[in-house]
């Protein structure tokens, strides 16, 4: 296989990678599953309930041993009343990163599909722009991942529960952990680091291939000149 057809190769992977990570990211930002929790009513030991909150929405199921109460969440109406329920910017923040991965994780498969199928000229439509769209993916899959993990360590882990609940003497103090919406975007960020390293087979091999083909045209010009001397 020639280093051309590798390097296009390579690119035509680093596609289907993109609309894998793609995929993802959609999934994690329309799924209610960013944070689960089990919740108990400290005042009742036969209580139990379970919760899950997404990013806009989430559903809670609570029992007070008269049978399961399930309803939905409203993340916004939370936070309008509920200043402590979770920090606002970083909130906004998560979301940001989230729409700034998904338009980056776009732009990627857009450039590798045309790097597939042609040899662009500028720069930033070529290689180095797979490389610049990549990074800028998985730099916002890395700051969804902050944002949210420094949610959930300073707000989430103690509390997911709407303030009427709590009123009520449910909790979830110590009982939430981090969902497989937030794991897709891991996911994601792991799919550009491999998308980085393709990137760089691709064109690594291709450059090797073009010195080689170069290296027999100077010897025989070299060696012509020292004939003609």
């Amino acid at each position: 296989m020639s280093g051309h057809t590798f390097r296009r190769g390579m690119t035509f992977v680093t596609f289907i990678t993109c609309c894998a990570s793609l995929a993802l990211l959609l999934a994690a930002l329309s799924t209610q599953h960013w944070i689960v929790a089990r919740a108990r009513r400290t005042t009742s030991s036969s209580s139990e309930g379970h919760l899950n909150l997404g990013l806009f929405y989430g559903r809670k199921n609570l029992n007070v041993a008269y049978g399961w109460r399930p309803s939905d969440i409203n993340v916004i109406e939370m936070l309008n009343s509920d200043s402590h329920f979770m920090s606002y910017g970083l909130w906004v923040t998560t979301i940001g990163c989230v729409c700034m991965a998904i338009l980056f994780a776009v732009f990627s498969a857009v450039f590798a599909l045309i790097n597939t199928a042609t040899t662009p000229v500028e720069a930033i439509t070529g290689i180095p722009g797979l490389y610049l769209w990549n990074a800028c993916a998985l730099a916002s899959n890395l700051g969804t991942l902050i944002s949210w993990g420094i949610q959930y360590h300073l707000k989430l882990r103690h509390n997911i529960l709407p303030l009427e609940d709590r009123k009520n003497n449910w909790t979830s103090e110590g009982l939430a952990v981090l969902g497989y919406s937030f794991w897709f975007v891991v996911g994601a960020a792991i799919i550009h680091i491999l998308n980085l390293v393709l990137v760089f087979l691709g064109a690594h091999q291709n450059n090797s291939e073009i010195h080689r083909m170069h290296k027999p045209i100077q010897e025989e010009k070299t060696n012509g000149a020292i004939m003609l001397y």
